[in-house]
């Protein structure tokens, strides 16, 4: 999730253990030090552009590396705050535990149990930046920490726990509306994907995998559940693609995209370019248009494919948001609109 959220997450979790005298500091060191295992965003590199996809949220985020990220924090905190690492150690070590575990609750995902496994877990439970989640959280730890009243703490994490769980169940009801579609439109299912659009719980972007195609629809989560079709993809299969050379650096890089992707890849044309784009994001939760992209460069396949970020959300696509978020918007104007209660 965002930093904000990493930071409060970790004051919340270092400051169950807190004693009132220790509070402001525990609370201060679990939110560093939650937040230090993003630093991961640092390892890149010029001549390879997915090298920064492949380290984010990885081992710093891994569950095995939290006694060694806890006492690096605890080293570092120690020379600015002159204290012994030994007193901050457990504050750091809670902290630096929440990181792996509230990425994993997102769908971009964390390896969280490297080195036993290189797969990404994604929980899609919570949205990548969620202002309820993270705002309600700020204030009972602000007042957590002028208060110095552990009552706070508590609240939090019992938001945290109905929160997450909210969100479980609104996934669960996403898939369930999802493949009531399918079935009612004879769509062979291999796999399905489902996550909450930015910001919220309720509109999710949801993904069928047929042989050929990538099916993309948004489904809103209310009291009923609606979905809305969008379009299909024409899916990428790396064992098909025949213009690839064995143990080139183009393979090499369009594997780790997929690896990346959770092989929900897609071959698109881009302003006369031709990419691959991960079809798990759009700007928009219904939208067709890629949020990054791998160009596919067949003609010098030995250099690192170069990689593409779209960033295009305007005011006015954040209004369209909102009018999905209340129902309205795509669900009630679009004549492909499909009602779906969900447990029938």
């Amino acid at each position: 999730m965002d930093p904000v959220s990493q930071a409060v997450v970790g004051a919340v979790v270092s400051g169950i253990a807190a004693k009132k005298e220790d509070m402001r500091s525990w609370l201060a060191i679990g939110a560093l030090s939650a937040m230090s295992a993003d630093l991961d965003i640092l390892i890149s590199s010029s001549d390879d552009p997915l090298l920064n996809l492949t380290f984010h949220r990885h081992f710093t985020h891994s569950l095995v590396f939290v006694p060694i990220g806890a006492l690096i924090c605890a080293c570092v905190l120690s020379f600015l705050l002159r204290q012994s690492w030994k007193s901050i150690y457990l504050p750091a070590f809670l902290g630096y535990a929440t990181a792996g575990p509230l990425d994993a609750l997102t769908s971009y995902g964390t390896h969280l149990f490297w080195p036993f496994t290189q797969e990404r877990t994604a929980w899609s439970v919570i949205s990548i930046v969620d202002p309820i989640y993270t705002i309600t959280l700020l204030i009972f730890v602000g007042l957590a920490m002028i208060k110095l009243k552990k009552k706070f703490i508590y609240v939090s994490l019992i938001f945290m726990l109905l929160w997450h769980s909210f969100g479980w169940l609104q996934s669960e009801r996403a898939e369930e509306t999802l493949l009531a579609y399918a079935k009612e439109k004879n769509i062979k299912v291999e796999r399905v994907w489902v996550q909450p659009s930015i910001f919220n719980l309720f509109v999710w972007r949801a993904l069928i995998e047929s042989p050929q195609k990538i099916h993309v629809t948004c489904v809103h989560v209310g009291i009923n559940s609606k979905i809305y079709h969008s379009g299909n993809y024409n899916r990428y299969q790396l064992r098909n693609d025949k213009k690839l050379k064995e143990s080139s650096v183009l393979l090499e890089d369009i594997e780790r995209f997929t690896h990346f992707s959770s092989g929900f890849v897609a071959r698109v044309q881009v302003e006369g370019q031709e990419v691959l784009t991960d079809a798990r994001y759009s700007p928009m939760p219904w939208g067709m248009d890629p949020l990054w992209a791998l160009e596919l460069n067949y003609k010098d396949p030995e250099r690192h494919a170069r990689m593409n970020f779209y960033r295009n959300t305007d005011s006015v696509r954040m209004i369209e948001l909102w009018e999905a978020i209340l129902g309205r918007g795509i669900f009630d104007s679009r004549a492909e609109l499909i009602f779906c209660p969900v447990g029938k």
